[in-house]
């Protein structure tokens, strides 16, 4: 019984036992206590948004670092320490006073989870200044492109575009459920509280909409210099849903009609979903890389020539400029891939892999005379 009330004691004292009703019957205890959870629903959110902006940014990561630069670890592991002890001595304590049984507990039910603006307000004013100061820190080079980026010691295209561009559409994917989360917790019929909580997610979605320009610059950076993948490709159709998704949370969630975000955002990942099969992402990719390859920049023949069947006919169409040796590997690739009969159930058919090996055996002649050989697929 001592064990169980050391470990679970603390639960019933801070959850049942403890009259917080009446606790916060003052004023100023009432807004102690609502500052005191602002604070302490604040610390997580600033911790998983503070590391991805700081792996995102070379810059900012080190202005934080001066800033933090404290013993974090020995911080840390005595603060668990304390906790833990705290924990376990107050369990024990209130299983050696009050007994297991508690008249109290038993009649404080939750009825609803509601919280009050400062409660909503203090985390989603904190994370405002924290996307501020990303974006004021690293403003010198946020929209400077290329010139910045050479302008900047030690930081390169792959580092400026590949290290910070996901971790940016990882912030903005993660406000979105943020402010609804906040919405939906927020107490109900208070025109104060509401009108509070519209100015502070407008703020944090004016900041959100620079840091997701700033991703899409960082990426089309990356994407002239290093050509377009898949692994680029559908990120930014993805934000592109999440720009336009937090256009329309304005338009009804902070406009008081939120029952109309989730049909409308719905809606807007089915046109992307339509509009990415027209625009056939792989065929598009071996588009864009081969335009580039006339502008004198590198073409990667091992990726092109690795992506599914929809690519086919452009690498097909392509191949007389491709110049050597990547002619010589998409020529291998081709034949290697779609020149052998393939037998497949009717129910596993697909138009694009069938038009692929009929288009390629149609151009076997072309192609073996200029085809390398293919020790393996994993080459």
């Amino acid at each position: 019984v001592a064990a169980l009330n050391a470990c679970f004691g603390g639960f019933r004292l801070l959850f049942g036992d403890l009259p917080w009703r009446r606790l916060s019957g003052g004023t100023l205890t009432a807004r102690s206590l609502s500052v005191a959870c602002g604070v302490l629903f604040s610390l997580p959110l600033l911790l998983v948004f503070g590391a991805l902006l700081v792996a995102a940014d070379a810059i900012f990561k080190s202005i934080v670092a001066k800033i933090l630069d404290f013993d974090f670890a020995s911080l840390v592991s005595h603060a668990v320490l304390i906790i833990f002890f705290a924990w376990i001595a107050a369990g024990y304590l209130r299983g050696m006073t009050l007994g297991t049984e508690c008249d109290i507990s038993s009649r404080v039910r939750q009825q609803w989870v509601s919280l009050g603006i400062v409660e909503v307000g203090i985390p989603l004013g904190l994370l405002n200044v924290l996307f501020l100061s990303f974006v004021v820190i690293q403003f010198r080079y946020f929209f400077g492109g290329a010139t910045s980026v050479i302008l900047t010691p030690g930081l390169t295209y792959s580092e400026y575009a590949r290290r910070g561009f996901f971790e940016l559409v990882t912030v903005s994917a993660l406000v979105l459920p943020l402010l609804l989360l906040a919405h939906w917790v927020l107490v109900k019929n208070n025109l104060r509280a509401e009108r509070i909580f519209r100015w502070l997610a407008g703020f944090q979605l004016v900041l959100l909409a620079v840091i997701m320009v700033s991703a899409f610059q960082r990426m089309r950076i990356y994407q002239e210099e290093y050509g377009l993948t898949q692994q680029r490709l559908y990120p930014t159709a993805f934000m592109a849903w999440l720009a336009v998704v937090f256009v329309w949370f304005v338009l009804t969630a902070l406009r008081g009609q939120r029952e109309r975000f989730a049909f409308g955002a719905m809606v807007a990942g089915f046109v992307l979903i339509g509009a990415l099969h027209i625009a056939n992402p792989d065929a598009l990719i071996v588009r864009v890389n081969v335009a580039r390859m006339a502008e004198g920049k590198q073409f990667d023949a091992l990726y092109a020539s690795s992506l599914s069947a929809d690519a086919v006919p452009e690498l097909l169409a392509a191949v007389p400029r491709i110049p050597e040796p990547d002619r010589c590997i998409v020529a291998g690739r081709l034949l290697d891939s779609w020149a052998q009969p393939e037998v497949d159930d009717w129910r596993s058919w697909n138009y694009s892999r069938s038009r692929a090996q009929d288009l390629v055996r149609a151009s076997a002649t072309m192609l073996r005379p200029i085809a390398c050989p293919v020790s393996s697929k994993s080459d």
